[in-house]
């Protein structure tokens, strides 16, 4: 597909591979909103998207607004 969108179809043949994908970045996702260090955010970001996140690069990790409200 070389980065192009394509509408699949719930009943395509291969849907199941989409799911797949899914459900595995749902659970990756979970697992990097309860990481604890910047390490486990690199980690959990690297298995999100297949690529190792050097260990040079800066990571911030997210701040909910209902506590950046909070302090303002």
């Amino acid at each position: 597909m070389n980065g192009e969108s394509a509408i699949i179809r719930l009943n395509d043949p291969e849907y199941f591979k989409v799911l797949q994908v899914l459900n595995r970045t749902i659970t990756l996702l979970a697992d990097l909103n309860t990481s604890t260090n910047v390490t486990q955010i690199r980690q959990r970001l690297s298995e999100i998207i297949n690529r190792q996140i050097d260990e040079n690069t800066t990571i911030f990790a997210g701040v909910p607004a209902k506590i950046i409200k909070t302090i303002n």
